[in-house]
């Protein structure tokens, strides 16, 4: 894997802050294949982000809903992921579906899982100290 990785911190995943998952079958997945070593989860953030941006931190977001059968909470899985997640219950309002399996279409049009990743890559923005861009005038 690492002969086909890139060059660049980025495309060496050196420089991963903010992950989100949303309505993922991973604890699924967990009990499926319990010898597959997914009670490891991803380092976020990545071990070598702060020699490159000092200060950023990081954060994994896990969203999911009660009636999609496929999200799961994953701080059960283990010690490691306790410490590494932050699992976000939502009640998404998908048209008809809120109250069924169905449901699991319609995060990325969710306010509830949406607003707290805007909020959350608008701050890593900040910490990056980036300047936003100057607004555009009308002709």
């Amino acid at each position: 894997m690492r002969a086909a990785q890139g060059p660049s911190p980025l495309e060496r995943g050196e420089t991963l802050s903010r992950f989100y998952t949303l309505g993922t079958p991973m604890a699924l997945w967990s009990l499926r294949y319990r010898n597959a070593e997914l009670d490891r989860p991803v380092l976020v953030p990545a071990p070598e982000l702060e020699r490159h941006h000092p200060g950023l931190g990081g954060e994994w977001l896990n969203f999911h809903d009660d009636d999609d059968i496929f999200a799961w909470p994953l701080q059960p899985l283990s010690a490691a992921y306790r410490h590494a997640v932050k699992d976000c219950a939502v009640r998404l309002a998908g048209p008809l579906f809120s109250w069924t399996p169905l449901v699991h279409p319609f995060y990325w049009s969710d306010d509830a899982v949406m607003g707290p990743v805007g909020r959350s890559l608008a701050d890593a923005w900040r910490l990056l100290g980036a300047t936003p861009p100057a607004p555009t005038v009308a002709a």
